[in-house]
């Protein structure tokens, strides 16, 4: 794949001093433009050259959110992290995004994988864009084929978009009693195991119960129900 090569364009010492012409294009008149210090060589005959300007802040890089929905043609389960080429406005270039829902509230689930005929919202590290913005998902293949994925738009430049990972802890019982049972493995300090003390437990067989309290300086812990036992919390990611 041919990467794109960006030139950031300053002005001269001249253009800063004034003493530049300040004569202006008129809009919908052709123009010449002449760039300096590049090599005729770097073109290259049968392709584009697109000259485009930058609103502010477009130079830099943030974390952008985007809305993607699955193409027909798109079979292919995609992964999380999985690397993909993105299309976004007249720029292009390839990252490994996370998914999310795409769902009301400030908090979204992630999603370990994009599955045909589903919507879902791709977050990635790239160059600052406004929306909305067209997008186009290519995957690349090992032999250069690219084939598009998933379509769709620009939802936001937003770092502080809050993406929330289902983690599941399990126990094992170590003493067991007639109510109540001495749980080690889930938990190896004393410190995780008061923070965690609010969070319902439950059994594979149903019963559920909570922690009472912490035994020792290893994360064992005094429960109610006295079988193997796990929880579940959502982890910010």
């Amino acid at each position: 794949m041919q990467e794109n090569s960006y030139a950031t364009i300053t002005k001269t010492e001249a253009e800063k001093d004034g003493s530049a012409s300040t004569e202006l294009a008129r809009v919908h008149t052709y123009v010449t433009l002449y760039v300096k210090d590049v090599s005729v060589t770097r073109f290259e005959p049968g392709y584009h050259l697109t000259v485009t300007g930058l609103l502010p802040h477009e130079q830099c890089s943030s974390v952008f959110n985007i809305v993607l929905n699955r193409t027909n043609d798109s079979k292919i389960v995609l992964k999380s992290k999985e690397r993909l080429i993105f299309h976004v406005g007249f720029r292009r270039f390839a990252c490994s995004p996370i998914y999310s829902q795409h769902s009301n509230g400030n908090k979204h689930k992630f999603e370990r994988f994009f599955r045909p005929r589903q919507t879902l919202v791709a977050t990635c590290f790239g160059p600052i864009t406004y929306s909305p913005t067209s997008v186009l998902a290519f995957k690349q293949y090992p032999d250069g084929h690219q084939e598009l994925v998933a379509t769709d738009s620009l939802l936001s430049v937003n770092p502080d978009r809050i993406i929330l990972k289902r983690i599941v802890l399990s126990g094992h019982p170590f003493k067991i009693h007639k109510r109540s049972a001495v749980i080690r493995y889930m938990f190896f300090n004393p410190e995780d195991v008061n923070w965690f003390k609010p969070i319902e437990l439950r059994t594979r067989w149903g019963r559920r119960g909570h922690i009472k309290e912490s035994l020792g300086t290893h994360g064992h812990m005094n429960t109610e129900p006295h079988k193997s036992l796990w929880t579940s919390f959502l982890k910010p990611l």
